[in-house]
């Protein structure tokens, strides 16, 4: 199992692929966060996740040749950056999970008005921090213990994480159309096992 992660080297192996092929990733990876948001606002009842699942069908549909323009990017950036919980305001820990969900698509959203790979590194990393901070509380782990990283990496939902990635990365650079990648990660179960 791979279990060595870092944005760079996401950011690294995004550069293989095309344009499309980067926005499928960073929709993939936004699919399996939605799930999180939805059982936030379903917990805290805020926000709403149907902004969120249209921004993302958006996102799907620009891939399949329905071009957003750009004002219409940054109208639905913009929705999204309204749904993001402030965490100063919630106590639960499915805020975190929810803010990295709606911030996830404003990033596709930025990528796809910069054209800058970084930018879908970046929904990389929101989804290995949901999946960090849930090990973290699932496991009652504290920051002190010596071994606190290694425990997190080597987690199961870590790893899960992590090879999923790089898996999503390998079949995208493969032969696959992006109706098949939509096919595949389109309303999915979470990162941290939300359906």
């Amino acid at each position: 199992m791979n279990t060595t992660y870092s944005k760079k080297l996401i950011e690294s192996k995004l550069t293989s692929l095309d344009q499309k092929g980067q926005i499928a990733f960073g929709a993939a990876c936004c699919e399996r966060m939605i799930p999180n948001y939805s059982a936030f606002s379903q917990e805290c009842e805020w926000g709403d996740v149907t902004i969120l699942r249209n921004a993302l069908d958006q996102i799907w549909s620009h891939i399949e040749e329905k071009t957003l323009l750009e004002e219409k990017i940054e109208t639905l950036s913009n929705l999204c950056v309204k749904c993001a919980p402030d965490l100063d305001d919630f106590r639960s820990l499915l805020a975190g999970h929810a803010q990295n969900a709606a911030l996830s698509i404003c990033a596709v959203f930025d990528y796809l008005l910069t054209k800058e790979s970084e930018r879908i590194a970046q929904v990389s990393a929101f989804s290995v921090d949901t999946v960090d901070s849930h090990v973290q509380e699932i496991e009652s782990m504290s920051p002190s213990d010596s071994d606190f990283e290694k425990k997190i990496r080597n987690h199961p939902l870590m790893e899960a994480e992590i090879n999923w990635q790089f898996s999503a990365l390998t079949y995208l650079n493969g032969e696959c159309t992006e109706q098949e990648a939509k096919s595949k990660w389109s309303h999915v179960i979470s990162n941290i096992g939300l359906t």
